[in-house]
């Protein structure tokens, strides 16, 4: 009986000491949110990408200190609920409300992927001169037009924002279906891209995701070719 007894005053001084130290850590939680001024806000509980709709399941509540709240962090789950995020917002980053936007404030996606100062031109591409399929959203690309026996190179490192109508980054395109590309381009080099399009003939030049570099390059004809 002697070891039952032991080990039944072993447990409750265990489950004792385990409830005081919680009691005291509770305690002291209390104490450092008052202190630290703690306010409850949203924050996203899994990445939310922008252009899509926020869902309760990817919103959670969190306590922050006042001193790191942003000045137009929501704080109630109900207020952003079923808007659309302007731009990405990753896993434990607080919900703007100036990133949200109502469903019928919301022109198109196409919009929401335009920069200010930018233009959104489409042109028409084939298999040729949209690289096969290769060139997807978000690469960016050079746009070289022949015209009267001469090419020149009129813009570079311009974004691809759409092929065809899909704005989504896929592994593949259907080459065969291949008909526009819309590119993110200054209006003067929007007015460049459409003459180009409408009197000559276009091509994309797919640039490497870690080249930027402007390069200087010259008008070629058919005089140029196998100097």
């Amino acid at each position: 009986m002697r070891p039952k007894i032991i080990l039944v005053l072993a447990l409750v001084c265990g489950v004792a000491a385990a409830l005081g130290i919680y009691l005291h850590l509770e305690n002291l939680k209390e104490k450092y949110q008052k202190a630290g001024n703690f306010h409850t806000v949203v924050v996203a509980k899994e990445k939310i990408s922008a252009g899509s709709t926020v869902t309760v399941n990817a919103l959670t509540l969190k306590e922050i200190p006042s001193k790191y709240i942003h000045p137009e962090a929501a704080d109630k789950i109900d207020e952003v609920q079923g808007k659309i995020a302007l731009d990405n917002i990753y896993p434990g980053e607080q919900v703007i409300s100036s990133n949200l936007a109502a469903r019928d404030e919301i022109v198109s996606q196409l919009a929401l992927a335009i920069k200010p100062g930018q233009r959104a031109v489409t042109v028409a591409i084939n298999e040729v001169s949209g690289l096969a399929g290769l060139c997807l959203p978000g690469d960016r690309v050079d746009v070289a037009v022949t015209y009267d026996d001469k090419t020149s190179v009129i813009i570079q490192n311009a974004l691809i924002l759409a092929i065809n109508q899909n704005l989504q980054k896929h592994d593949k395109t259907d080459t065969s279906q291949l008909r526009t590309a819309t590119l993110a381009v200054t209006p003067e080099q929007a007015q460049e891209l459409i003459l180009a399009s409408e009197r000559g003939s276009i091509r994309l030049m797919l640039r490497s995701p870690v080249d930027s570099d402007f390069v200087d390059l010259h008008t070629v004809n058919m005089q140029h070719l196998g100097r």
